[in-house]
């Protein structure tokens, strides 16, 4: 029986993209195929492992103690590491929440555009380097919603954002998101807005329309998970 690596289940609001302010509960997959120096998930080593009937058993107790939740999500870390069809099919069978994805979009299996247009609503791509930032990797074609940390992760330029702005369908909705810093929202989150909010107005003048939407995340402004 397959195990997936857990960090923890919780119940939080959606800090971040276009459900941000939505009740949710939240599987985190630990592990990565990145260790970028602004993560504070990759190095955890407080995992457990779970099967499938395990992890359901968990989000139902989340279930139990509050009203019914109409979205699951899973996070990480990089969940497309470990999510698979079966994990995807028994969260199905067994609640009766929507599932959502939040992935680096850096996983391009042969199975990834199949567990994604199958049994996910929303999938939400953060690219962190500018390789999974192409408009045609499979994540891509299956995005929901885009966010880009602001500073620009790793080698993600501004020319990257241009060709992924050209390339990607306009249904997709695109975040600038300023990393916020936990705990003191100071001088270095300010400058963080700043720097996005003159990258919004940059995009806007060379594409000729402003289609990037800024937003911080606002879960670490309520001190939530």
């Amino acid at each position: 029986m397959k195990k997936y690596l857990v960090t923890e289940v919780f119940r939080s609001v959606q800090g971040e993209g276009p459900s941000v302010g939505r009740d949710a509960i939240f599987v985190r997959f630990q592990g990565c195929n990145h260790d970028c120096p602004f993560c504070d998930e990759w190095h955890k080593t407080d995992w457990k492992e779970y099967s499938a009937e395990e992890l359901v058993w968990l989000v139902q107790q989340e279930i139990a103690d509050g009203p019914k939740p109409d979205r699951i999500v899973f996070t990480g870390g990089e969940p497309m590491l470990q999510v698979d069809e079966h994990l995807c099919q028994h969260f199905l069978d067994f609640t009766s929440a929507s599932l959502a994805i939040e992935t680096n979009g850096s996983v391009n299996e042969c199975e990834t555009s199949k567990l994604l247009s199958r049994y996910f609503t929303d999938i939400v791509v953060s690219p962190k380097y500018a390789e999974s930032a192409n408009p045609f990797t499979q994540a891509m074609n299956h995005a929901t919603a885009v966010k880009v940390l602001v500073p620009l992760p790793n080698d993600i330029a501004m020319a990257t954002l241009v060709q992924l702005e050209k390339g990607i369908h306009e249904s997709v909705q695109l975040y600038l998101q300023p990393e916020t810093p936990r705990g003191h929202i100071g001088e270095s989150f300010k400058a963080n807005v700043d720097a996005a909010r003159e990258l919004q107005l940059v995009l806007g003048m060379t594409s000729g329309r402003v289609r990037w939407r800024l937003l911080p995340q606002v879960h670490v402004w309520m001190e939530l998970k």
